[in-house]
């Protein structure tokens, strides 16, 4: 299986992920855990056990640097609570991060500022970063969390590596049948087995006959 590097040496490597788990950033344990860490507040702190959740080391950084306060009375910086949610989810990172706004994230990762013009559209794609630079007040990242951008981009393109498309079968003259001129014809709908298969009709469908509608008797009022 080939893999794929992540460009700072603090990243780790990522297969091509093909189950729901491996396109995950954390596992159930943990994400319960980062979900009450970015709940937590200063009168309601939380520390996460990094050591017995076995958290990958990128996000490990990552969530220490948004820790407030000391010792066990640490809590998540509040301008990235939501972000963090968004991570602690049991959804892909594929699904945080859509490919159209790959080239764009990876320039944000990099330490480039995000383009005023591409907010709005990229909102679409990566809703949750866009609305972190807004409560940021900030086009761009800091620099101590480049590495973990990056890390995320790379889980976010493992799903898509060598990623080969099917092939379209080739399509049909037009029928009479199926001729639409406002929508151009794409693919066949393709043959199935139970298409030329015949059915009993268990219950027929049969209405009473007159005979059998004045078999009933009448009732004066």
């Amino acid at each position: 299986m080939s893999q794929e590097v992540a460009e700072d040496n603090s990243q780790e490597v990522i297969g091509i992920a093909c189950t729901h788990r491996e396109r995950t950033l954390l596992t159930k344990k943990q994400q319960a855990a980062v979900t009450k860490f970015s709940q937590s507040t200063a009168e309601s702190p939380y520390k996460i056990n990094y050591e017995d959740l076995q958290i990958q080391q990128p996000t490990k950084d990552f969530l220490k640097e948004l820790e407030k306060g000391s010792g066990e009375a640490t809590f998540c910086d509040p301008k990235w609570a939501e972000f963090v949610q968004q991570l602690a989810k049991n959804s892909p990172v594929c699904a945080l991060i859509h490919p159209l706004c790959h080239a764009e994230f990876e320039r944000l990762a990099n330490g480039e500022p995000l383009d005023s013009s591409l907010a709005v559209p990229h909102t679409l794609g990566a809703p949750a970063v866009v609305k972190l630079l807004s409560v940021l007040s900030t086009t761009s990242l800091p620099p101590r969390f480049w590495p973990f951008f990056r890390y995320l981009l790379a889980m976010a393109k493992a799903p898509f590596a060598n990623n080969n498309p099917a092939p379209i079968p080739a399509v049909r003259g037009e029928t009479v049948v199926n001729w639409f001129p406002a929508l151009p014809k794409v693919q066949e709908r393709g043959r199935f087995s139970l298409d030329t298969d015949t059915h009993e009709v268990l219950f027929p469908l049969t209405f009473p006959s007159a005979l059998q509608l004045t078999s009933f008797p009448l009732v004066e009022r």
